[in-house]
Protein backbone atom coordinates (compact mmCIF):
# COMPACT_ATOMS: atom_id res chain seq x y z
CA UNK A 1 0.00 0.00 0.00
CA UNK A 2 1.58 2.75 -0.97
CA UNK A 3 1.12 6.68 0.78
CA UNK A 4 -0.40 9.84 -0.69
CA UNK A 5 2.25 12.40 -1.41
CA UNK A 6 1.49 16.05 -0.63
CA UNK A 7 1.40 16.56 -4.24
CA UNK A 8 -1.41 13.90 -4.63
CA UNK A 9 -4.13 16.36 -2.66
CA UNK A 10 -6.93 17.52 -4.86
CA UNK A 11 -6.76 20.89 -5.53
CA UNK A 12 -9.85 22.99 -7.11
CA UNK A 13 -7.18 23.11 -10.53
CA UNK A 14 -7.09 19.35 -10.36
CA UNK A 15 -10.38 17.98 -8.49
CA UNK A 16 -12.10 15.49 -10.35
CA UNK A 17 -16.24 15.65 -10.27
CA UNK A 18 -17.09 12.91 -8.31
CA UNK A 19 -20.36 10.60 -8.23
CA UNK A 20 -23.09 11.71 -6.28
CA UNK A 21 -25.97 9.73 -4.01
CA UNK A 22 -28.76 11.03 -2.38
CA UNK A 23 -29.36 9.11 0.92
CA UNK A 24 -32.79 9.54 2.46
CA UNK A 25 -32.01 9.11 6.72
CA UNK A 26 -34.97 9.60 9.28
CA UNK A 27 -34.58 11.97 11.86
CA UNK A 28 -35.96 11.59 15.54
CA UNK A 29 -36.85 13.92 18.06
CA UNK A 30 -34.42 15.06 20.23
CA UNK A 31 -33.05 13.32 23.07
CA UNK A 32 -35.73 11.25 24.66
CA UNK A 33 -36.77 10.40 28.47
CA UNK A 34 -34.86 7.02 29.52
CA UNK A 35 -30.90 6.04 30.12
CA UNK A 36 -29.29 8.51 28.18
CA UNK A 37 -31.44 11.54 29.42
CA UNK A 38 -30.85 10.23 32.84
CA UNK A 39 -27.35 10.43 32.65
CA UNK A 40 -27.29 14.14 30.72
CA UNK A 41 -29.58 15.08 33.92
CA UNK A 42 -26.59 13.39 36.38
CA UNK A 43 -24.37 15.73 34.68
CA UNK A 44 -22.38 12.82 33.55
CA UNK A 45 -23.40 13.47 30.13
CA UNK A 46 -23.10 16.86 28.31
CA UNK A 47 -24.97 17.79 25.01
CA UNK A 48 -23.30 20.89 25.50
CA UNK A 49 -19.41 19.74 25.08
CA UNK A 50 -17.87 20.57 21.60
CA UNK A 51 -17.96 17.21 20.99
CA UNK A 52 -19.32 13.62 20.73
CA UNK A 53 -16.59 10.53 20.81
CA UNK A 54 -17.08 7.26 18.89
CA UNK A 55 -15.63 4.40 18.52
CA UNK A 56 -16.28 2.08 15.93
CA UNK A 57 -16.13 -0.78 13.81
CA UNK A 58 -18.15 -1.84 10.50
CA UNK A 59 -18.35 -4.61 8.16
CA UNK A 60 -16.34 -4.94 4.82
CA UNK A 61 -19.28 -3.72 2.98
CA UNK A 62 -19.76 -0.39 5.21
CA UNK A 63 -15.85 -0.17 5.22
CA UNK A 64 -15.28 -0.46 1.12
CA UNK A 65 -18.88 2.14 0.73
CA UNK A 66 -17.28 4.41 4.21
CA UNK A 67 -13.45 4.68 1.57
CA UNK A 68 -15.48 5.68 -1.67
CA UNK A 69 -16.88 8.65 0.17
CA UNK A 70 -13.79 9.37 1.94
CA UNK A 71 -12.03 9.51 -1.23
CA UNK A 72 -15.00 11.42 -3.21
CA UNK A 73 -14.96 13.84 -0.10
CA UNK A 74 -11.12 14.04 -0.73
CA UNK A 75 -11.05 14.39 -4.87
CA UNK A 76 -13.89 17.21 -4.49
CA UNK A 77 -11.63 19.28 -2.22
CA UNK A 78 -13.97 19.43 0.66
CA UNK A 79 -13.26 21.18 3.68
CA UNK A 80 -14.22 21.19 7.56
CA UNK A 81 -15.90 24.17 8.71
CA UNK A 82 -12.54 25.58 9.42
CA UNK A 83 -11.35 25.46 6.67
CA UNK A 84 -8.93 22.12 6.72
CA UNK A 85 -9.29 19.90 3.87
CA UNK A 86 -11.06 16.38 4.60
CA UNK A 87 -8.48 14.15 4.25
CA UNK A 88 -8.75 11.43 7.47
CA UNK A 89 -11.47 8.86 8.24
CA UNK A 90 -12.62 10.78 11.20
CA UNK A 91 -12.68 14.32 8.72
CA UNK A 92 -15.19 12.36 7.01
CA UNK A 93 -17.22 11.50 9.61
CA UNK A 94 -17.28 14.65 10.34
CA UNK A 95 -17.90 16.31 7.32
CA UNK A 96 -20.89 14.33 6.72
CA UNK A 97 -22.50 14.78 10.78
CA UNK A 98 -22.23 18.59 10.25
CA UNK A 99 -23.84 18.45 6.48
CA UNK A 100 -26.49 16.30 8.35
CA UNK A 101 -26.64 18.82 10.91
CA UNK A 102 -26.92 21.69 8.50
CA UNK A 103 -29.74 19.65 6.38
CA UNK A 104 -31.69 19.03 9.67
CA UNK A 105 -31.64 22.44 10.83
CA UNK A 106 -32.57 24.05 7.57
Amino acid sequence: MSRKRSTDVATPENAAEPEMITLELPIGAGEQPGYQAELIEAGEVSLEQPGTHFNLQIGPRGAAAFVRVRNGLRDSGATLPGGRPVWSNADALRWMMEAMADAIDS
